[in-house]
């Protein structure tokens, strides 16, 4: 896989980057030598030596943490001019042609590209820290003691030769881990588009557990990377524990013979670490870059593929006895007639393809229906007679792609307004308000899209699609175009595309025989291949007065329900928690030991060098040298117990927040205008939901374990 663009200036950053890591190197040589000329000065008594270990120390500390800051700015402008680069080009490939299933896109244009701050903001600084860290601070230890530096260069190689090894197995569970995303991305898409329908079919439940078998993959999935990710943090520890161990007793043994300088040993003993430790934090930092890799792995595939070519052709079919308009040089304010010839749609992963071998004539200025069972391809056919969706094979003539009305079944809108939504659309502002009137929202012209109920973003839709008409299309598109509608607006949209019968050539795909009734003629689609053609899918739209006030109660019900059960922001956060919550105070008491224990082995090193400086018997430091192994070991093995522990938790309490959230939506989705829309619910399932997830480890654990030790 290749490592991630450093964009515009990558050189410089990593020059850069470099310097900041060789003076991050000459501090750690300052606050080595500060602890070791102090101790020693106070043991001594010589209070002018440690006074001056002092200012050194407090000089060196501050160097440390400007170019800590000064590290992460560089890494933090890296990431943003590398990801807007990656997004351009991602986006531009999306709107070449598409063809790519939206969550998973969705997913990988934004948390998956994110992912990447962790391979700028980690894996680059500590690349390069490893490249300079290790050389100064070595140089630094074998001019104090070549003994120990002799023991550093014989064990430092094994951390990169287990990097590599462990790192080839977790590459892929990692690609796995990013597919069960995805997948959890798409099947949550298709639950926020088609949110109203499922209430309103009474479908929830069944939803809800699907939901909640998805996010238990995922989190299976998961789970199984991270256990590989942290054995590999557990391995390198272990291996840089044991070193310095072995560099410790050394030192001691030398110390108890007075063959070795106090002051010396408490140089080498102090800076050995900081030679593993760069090696550490790149092999934990690689592992978290995984997600990230994998997002511009797949963002690198979708903008390498190749776009499929328009099958559309703006040349009108050859004369047909069945077409209106036969003459071949059709005039570019006429309505076209259009003939399908043997269109093959397939998506990805499907075994069988969504359409199949599709013939069809479309006379001009006629209303065509197309007409098949839930999951037939209707909505992928009208994505192919629009542009969004890919085909296969075949040929579509009488589309000229820049005359084209397409009103979809799920309404997105990008304008602060509706009056700014349909003027993205139109070529002036009288035909905008002339729209906005024949769809009845002239008094919403000022509202927010985000607040418009399902029925009026359908109007909205329909407003965008009349003005591209009167903008010069020919050509409409509709997908379930009275979804949603009270009976009032239902009949005036169907008057509407009545009276565009002559003048535009309407093709349309819907569940109710009003609508159907309009039609000319029918294109018929077989049987389902798969559900994947038609979303959600959508049934007859109007929502009869008791199930409103039915869904009224409900949504009063669940405000009130929890209100009762949050009690503000600690209630919430015992909610999260509550089904994991003996699993969260185990990881607490996982933490507080490894934190025990590497206070524990601070202690009892630093009482062992000093101790040995006074010449006791060696077998007086046998039980802290014992001592040193159990605690470094011990201190790797909770740490690994308590991350997984930790996430394991964690995400098991993001399936059950995700199912409350789906039940609150569910409760709230027809009695609120912004749950409704496909947008809010999607942010509340996946933007919600994976703040809490990411945020509850950081937050919440540590003061936990702190609090503990």
């Amino acid at each position: 896989m290749k490592r991630p663009p450093l964009g515009p200036g990558g050189a410089a950053t990593v020059f850069t980057l470099g310097l900041l890591g060789a003076l991050k190197a000459l501090a750690l040589i300052g606050m080595a030598e500060a602890l070791a000329r102090g101790i020693v000065g106070v043991i001594a008594h010589d209070t002018a030596a440690w006074q001056r270990a002092l200012l050194v120390g407090v000089g060196a500390g501050l160097l440390r943490a400007a170019t800590t800051w000064a590290t992460q700015v560089v890494a933090v402008r890296a990431a943003g001019r590398a990801k807007r680069g990656l997004r351009r080009e991602l986006a531009t490939r999306l709107l070449a042609g598409g063809g790519h299933d939206v969550g998973a896109t969705t997913t990988v244009g934004t948390i998956g590209l994110d992912a990447l701050d962790d391979y700028y903001a980690r894996v680059l600084p500590s690349v390069t820290a490893a490249t300079t860290v290790p050389l100064l601070v070595g140089a630094r230890i074998l001019a104090a003691d070549w003994v120990s530096a002799l023991i550093i260069v014989l064990t430092v190689p094994l951390i990169p030769v287990f990097m590599a090894l462990i790192g080839l197995h977790s590459q892929d569970k990692a690609e796995e881990s990013s597919a069960a995303l995805q997948r959890l991305s798409h099947h949550l898409v298709e639950l926020a588009r088609g949110l109203p329908v499922l209430v309103g079919l009474g479908r929830i439940e069944e939803q809800a557990a699907a939901l909640r078998d998805v996010s238990e993959q995922h989190r299976h999935t998961t789970m199984v990377t991270l256990r590989t990710a942290f054995l590999s943090a557990l391995v390198l520890e272990l291996i840089a524990t044991l070193s310095v161990a072995v560099v410790a007793v050394f030192v001691g043994v030398r110390l108890v013979y007075g063959d070795l300088d106090l002051l010396v040993g408490l140089i080498a003993l102090i800076l050995a670490p900081e030679c593993f430790a760069p090696f550490r934090d790149l092999g934990a930092a690689f592992h978290a870059s995984q997600d990230g890799m994998a997002a511009l792995h797949c963002s690198r595939e979708i903008v390498a593929e190749p776009p499929a070519p328009d099958i559309r052709r703006p040349t009108p079919p050859e004369s047909n006895p069945a077409t209106i308009n036969p003459q071949p040089d059709t005039p570019a304010d006429q309505a076209p007639a259009v003939r399908i010839s043997g269109v093959v749609v397939r998506y990805p992963g499907r075994p069988s393809p969504a359409v199949s071998g599709l013939d069809a004539e479309i006379p001009s200025g006629t209303i065509t229906s197309v007409e098949g069972p839930s999951g037939s391809g209707k909505s992928t056919l009208l994505g192919v007679l629009a542009g969004t969706i890919e085909a296969q094979k075949g040929t579509i003539h009488g589309i000229d792609p820049a005359a084209v009305a397409w009103v979809p079944q799920h309404i997105h809108t990008v304008g602060e307004t509706v009056l700014d939504e349909i003027q993205l659309y139109a070529h002036d502002t009288a035909s905008t308000h002339h729209a906005l009137a024949r769809v009845g929202l002239t008094g919403l012209a000022e509202a927010d899209p985000n607040q418009l109920s399902p029925g009026e973003l359908r109007r909205l839709g329909l407003a965008r699609g009349l003005v591209r008409i009167t903008a010069g299309a020919r050509l409409l598109l509709l997908d379930e175009p009275t979804a949603h509608l009270d009976p009032t607006n239902a009949h005036r949209i169907r008057n509407l595309i009545d009276n565009l019968r002559g003048t535009t050539t309407v093709i349309l795909a819907s569940h109710e025989t009003e609508i159907t009734a309009l039609a000319d003629q029918k294109v018929l689609l077989g049987q389902p291949a798969s559900p994947r053609g038609e979303g959600a899918h959508r049934q007859p739209g109007t929502t009869a007065p008791e199930e409103q006030q039915a869904s009224d109660r409900q949504g009063e019900a669940f405000t009130s329900s929890l209100a009762e059960t949050s009690g503000g922001a600690l209630g919430e956060l015992r909610a999260f928690l509550a089904s994991t919550r003996w699993r969260m105070l185990g990881a607490a008491a996982l933490g507080t030991a490894s934190a025990l224990f590497a206070a524990a082995l601070t202690t009892l090193s630093g009482w062992l060098i000093v101790r040995a400086s006074e010449q006791p018997g060696i077998m007086y430091l046998m039980v802290a040298i014992v001592g040193v192994r159990f605690f470094g070991i011990g201190r790797a093995v909770l740490r690994y117990a308590e991350r997984l522990a930790t996430h394991d938790a964690v995400l098991s309490a993001t399936t059950e927040l995700r199912s409350r959230i789906w039940a609150g939506l569910a409760a709230r989705g027809l009695a609120s205008r912004v749950l409704a829309t496909g947008g809010a619910a999607l942010e509340h399932l996946v933007d919600a939901a994976d703040r809490v997830r990411d945020l509850a480890p950081r937050v919440l654990l540590p003061p936990m374990a702190g609090a503990g030790t």
